[in-house]
């Protein structure tokens, strides 16, 4: 299944949950099975730790190319939640363990890509990973 139809199952399942959600994604892009299941994998994680720790939180997914297309840029970011539904978010940075965002970093960087993980200035969070894409 391409890229974007995942995600975008992805994102329908979240909406349907009550969650205000956009995609932006690419046109069926062709990558490698490995960063194709990689990025399925950081949308997965990202949109469950939205649905639990900032419920109700408007959350936007982008897969987007890099302008020499020799990678893929995932970023999954989520407004502050409405008021008093805010639960502690995951810690910034590289975590321990290989669950959830420890996983995400692993999986990144054994595609030899970078994972960045943390709050946004406006209280919400984004996870961003940068794939490369061999041609």
């Amino acid at each position: 299944m391409p890229v974007r139809q995942r995600e975008r199952d992805l994102l329908t399942r979240t909406a349907a949950a009550e969650e205000r959600a956009r995609l932006t994604a690419l046109s069926e892009p062709g990558w490698p099975p490995a960063v194709q299941a990689a990025t399925y994998r950081i949308v997965q994680e990202s949109l469950t730790n939205v649905r639990k720790y900032a419920p109700g939180s408007a959350v936007t997914v982008d897969l987007v190319a890099a302008p020499d297309r020799a990678a893929l840029i995932a970023a999954v970011t989520n407004t502050a939640p409405p008021s008093g539904d805010a639960r502690p978010a995951p810690q910034a940075g590289p975590p321990t363990g290989r669950n959830g965002l420890a996983g995400l970093y692993e999986r990144t960087a054994q595609l030899g890509g970078h994972l960045t993980a943390g709050p946004t200035p406006d209280g919400g969070f984004q996870v961003r990973a940068t794939l490369p894409c061999p041609a």
